[in-house]
């Protein structure tokens, strides 16, 4: 057996008088909350993807209901808002992660902004005027909040092993897949309410079966945001810890065969 495997094999014991993990990288409740960071990244990715897809089959006879100018060339850029702005907002969040060093203040800036995209999406008969513009403004929003789904993708490879990170990532994928599926189902399971549906406010805000879609963003997006507060959220990065861990145990090998 080689000095690497030996050493390797030292790694993975178990520690019992310092309660740390085999790798000895971490402890047992630093892992335990390193995991939970990870699936707040996962349920924040389904979100992105879920404020996409939910509003889609319906979005047509929403947007002709508020503005009989809407015409079906216009309700493609109001599709395409979201992609695109999802587009030029991933690298300048990302780049204000990594300048940073930490994501908790980009994620909760994005999700605030989905929270106010989606109210702004189900209150637009608040506006008088230009409501499929206010609409298109809103699902631009959206799309700039899903911009988090390029931090969850770096703070999710950060934070898992190396024999951890191709389940970890696949995952992330997975979330974003069931986001898409869920998201017209949702839609359908609103119908029932109707075109009307129900008033908060006299002839201002509706509860129906277009803005319910909206509203449903809104309280998981306040849901999200709570869950990246401090108190549940903890960001851990173990990747570089053992890179250095495992090049320092290959140099120490080394040095003992010479």
């Amino acid at each position: 057996m080689s000095n690497v495997d030996i050493s390797q094999m030292d790694f993975q014991r178990n520690d019992k008088n310092f309660g740390v993990t085999g790798d000895h990288l971490e402890t047992v409740a630093e892992r335990q909350q390193r995991w939970a960071s990870i699936r707040i990244m996962y349920f924040t990715v389904f979100l992105m993807s879920l404020g996409f897809s939910v509003v889609l089959t319906g979005l047509w006879p929403y947007l002709r209901q508020l503005d009989r100018t809407a015409s079906k060339d216009f309700m493609g850029f109001v599709v395409a808002a979201h992609p695109f702005s999802q587009m030029l907002f991933s690298p300048l969040v990302g780049l204000w992660g990594n300048k940073l060093g930490k994501i908790r203040i980009p994620l909760i800036t994005t999700i605030v902004v989905f929270i106010f995209a989606s109210s702004i999406y189900s209150s637009i008969e608040v506006f008088d005027n230009y409501r499929k513009y206010w609409i298109l403004f809103a699902r631009f929003l959206v799309g700039g909040s899903a911009a988090s789904m390029a931090l969850c993708r770096s703070y999710v490879s950060a934070a898992t092993k190396y024999d951890e990170r191709t389940r970890a990532v696949s995952m992330i994928s997975l979330a974003q897949l069931l986001g898409f599926i869920v998201g017209p189902g949702l839609q359908a399971a609103v119908t029932p309410l109707g075109d009307n549906g129900y008033r908060f406010s006299q002839n201002v805000i509706a509860l129906n079966m277009y803005t319910a879609a909206g509203w449903i963003n809104v309280t998981l997006g306040i849901i999200n945001f709570i869950l990246v507060l401090p108190f549940f959220f903890k960001e851990k990065s173990i990747a570089a810890r053992e890179a250095m861990l495992l090049t320092s145990a290959t140099n120490g090998n080394v040095w003992f065969c010479f």
